[in-house]
């Protein structure tokens, strides 16, 4: 996968993205490990990143509209996407304990950022980053840049409402429409409004090829040992 994206990333940098995708911007929501191996990947991409809460002002730069050699990389926490309803500071302390007192502004963005890599814990106490409502109408007011979705938190109808199908690694994709809140199965079925989505929810269960090369390069080399080992003698024997 590194290999495919670095070819990518050589691509970029010689003949740019088309101007009617820069600035290219991805947001990945989270801190934890999912999140820093999507980061990890993107960052092979000629990039520069950028905070949520500067992420307007920067767009609207107009030699920053202008660059189509790198893509833009936002990182979403826990207070770039949830506000206090009673508009006091956010506190992540007291959004964990008491999530009913916070509101999602994920939406917020949808204007801006054109994939999503969602990589958050999500329970239900807490706020969606996407309800199938807020999308609808950021679509319908030409208020919503969204292209793709990968969801890889894979949380059922989650904090991305709309993740009420799962994909595989044979078939990877889907195609939903935030109108008719309706998936289409092939890509070539694409029409106005229909976002690239992802969500392979037995993910966890995969063994990468890279990863299954690199174990089984360690482990050939003890087989023949263990193979012919006597196993009714002492182990440090």
């Amino acid at each position: 996968m590194c290999n495919a994206v670095g070819q990518i990333a050589k691509n970029i940098e010689r003949a740019g993205l088309p101007k009617q995708l820069s600035p290219l911007v991805i947001g990945v929501t989270g801190t934890g490990r999912c999140a820093s191996g999507s980061l990890e990947v993107l960052e092979i991409l000629p990039h520069v990143k950028v905070a949520p809460s500067d992420l307007r002002a920067f767009l609207a730069d107009p030699v920053n509209k202008a660059n189509n050699k790198r893509v833009v990389l936002v990182q979403f926490t826990s207070k770039d996407v949830a506000v206090k309803i009673d508009g006091t500071p956010f506190e992540k302390a007291e959004y964990y304990s008491n999530p009913e007192r916070f509101q999602g502004c994920f939406e917020d963005y949808l204007d801006l950022v054109h994939f999503v890599v969602n990589d958050i814990y999500w329970e239900e106490k807490y706020p969606r980053l996407i309800s199938n409502e807020g999308l609808k109408k950021a679509v319908e007011a030409g208020k919503c840049a969204l292209m793709g979705v990968t969801d890889i938190s894979a949380d059922e109808c989650g904090s991305m409402q709309f993740t009420s199908r799962f994909t595989s690694i044979e078939e990877p994709f889907l195609l939903y429409n935030p109108v008719t809140m309706s998936f289409k199965e092939k890509i070539a079925q694409m029409a106005e409004h229909d976002i690239l989505f992802t969500s392979v929810d037995h993910l966890p269960a995969e063994m990468p090829v890279e990863a299954s090369r690199h174990f089984g390069s360690k482990l050939l080399p003890f087989v023949e040992a263990v193979v012919k080992s006597d196993f009714t003698k002492p182990f440090d024997e």
